[in-house]
């Protein structure tokens, strides 16, 4: 157990150093009230795994303001110290407020119980905007880790109708109507 727990802490470290520089955003969870002074949107997000390895222990990437040469808010896939808020596959839903500009998603990193700690720049080419007082559902990005255990795939699926639900349980008194689905077809 006590080796196990080693392997995580590189994972924990890189999440860290790499949520330090760039934009990060907040997560939003409860009653919500935009400002008239703040130039902030919300973004709706889930994220999930499919671990054809069978070793992954952790798996998250990062949400980058495209102006930012690093970090960005993290985007949790799958966290041992987190209940999922999916359950098959597992994953998580997000709401975060972030500032009006464009994203992207990037920069995966995977740790593992009998894995080491990789960390990629590989671009999810998942790009969206965030506008001033507006909220945007990006949808689920669904990462599969491949049985080789050193590479995955990206696929963002429009998951809204379950999301909906997590959304309203999440932030309670804004209407899920007011939110913009960013794309309604699998891309």
């Amino acid at each position: 157990m006590k080796r196990s727990i080693l392997k995580v802490i590189p994972i924990l470290a890189i999440t860290l150093i790499a949520s330090s520089c760039g934009t990060v955003g907040s997560r939003i969870s409860g009653e919500y009230k935009f400002s008239q002074n703040d130039k902030l949107g919300l973004v709706a997000i889930s994220s999930v795994i499919i671990d054809k390895c069978g070793s992954v222990g952790g798996f998250n990437s990062f949400i980058r303001n495209v102006k930012d040469t690093g970090g960005g808010t993290p985007l949790i896939a799958k966290n041992f110290l987190m209940s999922p808020d999916i359950k098959n596959p597992y994953g998580h839903f997000f709401v975060f407020e972030l500032p009006a500009g464009s994203y992207t998603i990037t920069n995966a990193s995977v740790t593992g119980f009998t894995l080491a700690a990789r960390y990629s720049k590989k671009n999810s080419g998942i790009n969206f905007s965030v506008n001033t007082n507006k909220i945007i559902y990006v949808g689920e990005v669904e990462y599969t880790v491949n049985a080789d255990c050193n590479s995955y795939g990206t696929r963002l699926n429009n998951k809204w109708k379950r999301d909906r639900v997590l959304f309203s349980k999440r932030v309670p008194n804004i209407n899920p109507n007011s939110v913009k689905i960013l794309n309604n077809k699998r891309i």
